[in-house]
C-alpha cells in the first residue's frame, strides 16, 4: 500500500516538531516562522498544542488557548519591549490566585525569534519549564510585542491559568 502526499512541504514533515502546524503560504511550519515584526503573532493552537505534548510526557493534561489570556499576555510582552534593553528590570515570574479565585502563572523573556526557540529555551528555564509543567494549568495566552531598537527585538508574555475554584 502507498501513501500519497498532497501538496505538502519538506518543511511541515520536520521531526522535530511533529505537532507543528503548516503555514500554507509559506510551507513554514507555525512554530519556525520569523516574529520579528510588529504585525507578527504567535501561533496560539500551535502553542497550545506544543505545551500539551511537552506536558504529555510527564503525565499531566492539556491545555488550550485561551484569548483573554493572549490579551494578558500581550500587556506583559508591551511592558518588557518598553523596558526594551533592560528586561531583568521588569522580567518577574509570579504564580498567584487572582480575586476571582483563578489561579494563574505569568512569565516574560526577551530574544526568542521564533515560538520554537523560545519553547526549546523554557523547556531547560527552570522557571519556565515549572509553569509549562504546572498541573493547575489548563489554559494558556502567549504573546510577543516587537521593538527593534532593543538589542533583544522580540519581547514574550506568557500566562497560563487554572479553572476557577483549583
Amino acid at each position: 500500500m502507498h501513501l500519497k502526499l498532497l501538496s505538502v512541504s519538506a518543511a511541515c514533515l520536520t521531526l522535530l516538531l511533529p505537532l507543528a502546524a503548516c503555514n500554507t503560504s509559506s510551507g513554514v511550519p507555525a512554530a519556525y516562522q520569523e516574529l520579528e515584526a510588529a504585525d507578527a503573532k504567535v501561533d496560539q493552537v500551535d502553542a497550545a498544542m506544543m505545551i500539551s505534548s511537552y506536558r504529555a510526557q510527564y503525565g499531566l493534561g492539556p491545555v488550550v488557548a485561551d484569548k483573554g489570556l493572549q490579551r494578558q499576555a500581550k500587556a506583559l510582552s508591551e511592558q518588557l519591549a518598553k523596558a526594551g534593553d533592560r528586561p531583568a528590570n521588569a522580567a518577574k515570574a509570579s504564580a498567584k490566585t487572582a480575586k476571582s479565585g483563578v489561579y494563574m502563572v505569568s512569565h516574560t523573556s526577551a530574544g526568542y525569534r521564533r515560538w520554537a526557540e523560545a519553547f526549546s529555551g523554557w523547556r531547560h528555564s527552570p522557571q519556565h519549564s515549572a509553569a509549562m509543567l504546572d498541573p493547575k494549568v489548563t489554559r494558556i495566552g502567549l504573546a510577543t510585542t516587537y521593538n527593534p531598537s532593543s538589542k533583544y527585538k522580540v519581547f514574550w508574555g506568557l500566562v497560563a491559568a487554572g479553572p476557577e475554584g483549583k
